[in-house]
């Protein structure tokens, strides 16, 4: 029962549209007012009891009265001039008191706490926090130093001094405490903001990665069932021939078939390697890309020696990354300008430019190019722009560059003219080098 009425009484008028610390303010001063209140009633109680004077009841019952005033105006959401209340009229009155009674009912804790109630309410406002502190101190003051000469306190005591003298004390030592909670409860505040600020990163980016994978798994099921299909329906075609002993044209056939499942096995291929990159199982070491260029040449010694391919490449840096990560990068540039490319003698050259905080891997070549509308089409997994007896592939492999490179916070671009040629530019931070030198073929070069 008293749980449920103090919850009332904490709640008067608070409204939930308020920001969270202002709640909290409001209910603070309820709290404060409601124990105030309280006090007050017990003391009217005992001097009615006992009959005290009539000055001493009437001053009593003003305290209940301004008490009362700190509900009635958060009632209606005068909440500042319940404040200004609780921190500058109700301290008045109380240091009337003094003058009135001469004191020694317990003034210094009352101000102290004034004081500290002040602290709390004006956190967000420190000019009128300092002011409504230094108020409360000289009304504390004066009206003890008045009752110390109007009612002859000095023969009374031995020392009518020592409150004034231990109430600053007493605040430094509240004041101390109270700035010692602030400040861990700000520390506590950053910490949990960037701890949500971190996690809703983390769902977001979570959310993504949801919904390209289930966009990634529904294209991926689609493209397996052609050559699934393709592989099905010429082994019927090659079964039938056999059953029926007819075996002309078995052997384009058994071609068809083959093909079929090469495309299966290039497509489960990639299907993994966007797993691998995915899981992120791989850790960090040095990568020197002048020897993974290599190792991605040898990778294609095939695809270049058919063409009969030119591919270049000026001294690259040695970065902190996963090998794997910058090998299938370099393959799928390098292997995109060879295969998208009708030249005599197609050239493919990779460059290196460094900026204040960025460096760029520019990978140009003097292919067949790509109009402008497409620029971002061919970064999403399973979109090709040519047919498949012409250009063989997956339309997996852009798709795989531009996940690497976004896993590195780094962008890929590219420009490109129509059958003139292309240049993917691959952005990454500087934090990722190991050297930080400018190489000296590129010295001059600026981003």
């Amino acid at each position: 029962m008293f749980s449920y009425f103090w919850q009332k009484i904490t709640n008067i008028g608070v409204d939930e549209q308020l920001k969270a610390r202002e709640v909290i303010r409001v209910r603070l001063l309820n709290q404060v007012i409601s124990l105030a209140f309280i006090t007050s009633l017990l003391t009217l109680v005992t001097y009615l009891w006992t009959w005290e004077s009539t000055t001493i009841i009437f001053t009593t019952l003003v305290n209940i009265l301004v008490e009362l005033s700190g509900y009635v105006l958060h009632h209606y959401r005068k909440y500042q001039t319940a404040r200004f209340i609780a921190c500058f009229v109700f301290p008045t009155v109380i240091a009337m008191h003094v003058v009135i009674l001469g004191g020694n009912f317990g003034e210094t804790n009352i101000f102290a706490a004034f004081a500290v109630t002040a602290f709390l309410l004006y956190e967000n406002k420190r000019w009128v926090q300092f002011s409504a502190i230094a108020y409360i101190c000289l009304l504390f003051t004066f009206s003890k130093l008045y009752a110390i000469q109007a009612f002859s306190l000095e023969s009374v005591a031995a020392n009518p001094y020592d409150e004034i003298i231990t109430f600053p004390m007493i605040l430094i030592i509240l004041g101390w405490i109270l700035y010692l909670y602030q400040r861990e409860k700000k520390t506590y505040e950053v910490k949990n903001k960037q701890l949500i600020y971190d996690l809703e990163v983390k769902n977001k980016e979570l959310s993504q990665l949801n919904s390209e994978l289930d966009q990634f798994t529904y294209t991926a099921s689609h493209d397996l069932k052609s050559p699934l299909r393709n592989i099905r329906s010429h082994l019927d075609i090659i079964d039938r021939k056999i059953k029926r002993k007819s075996y002309e044209e078995l052997e384009l056939d058994l071609h068809f078939a083959k093909d079929g499942a090469n495309k299966m096995y290039a497509l489960v291929s990639d299907i993994l390697e966007y797993k691998r990159i995915s899981a992120q199982a791989e850790g960090f070491e040095p990568v020197n890309l002048n020897l993974l260029f290599v190792e991605a040449l040898a990778h294609l010694h095939n695809a270049i020696t058919l063409k009969n391919a030119l591919v270049e490449s000026v001294e690259l840096p040695t970065i902190h990354a996963r090998k794997s990560d910058f090998l299938v990068l370099l393959i799928n540039l390098i292997d995109n300008g060879v295969k998208y490319n009708e030249s005599l003698i197609p050239s493919i050259r990779i460059d290196y430019l460094k900026g204040k905080n960025h460096f760029q891997l520019r990978f140009s070549d003097n292919g067949i190019g790509i109009e402008e509308v497409y620029f971002e089409v061919i970064f999403q997994y399973f979109k090709r722009l040519h047919n498949d007896s012409k250009y063989p592939g997956t339309g997996i492999g852009l798709g795989l560059c531009h996940k690497i490179v976004q896993y590195y916070q780094g962008k890929i671009f590219l420009n490109s003219v129509p059958d003139k040629g292309s240049t993917f530019i691959v952005e990454l931070s500087n934090d990722l080098l190991l050297h930080k030198e400018v190489p000296l073929s590129m010295e001059n070069s600026e981003i």
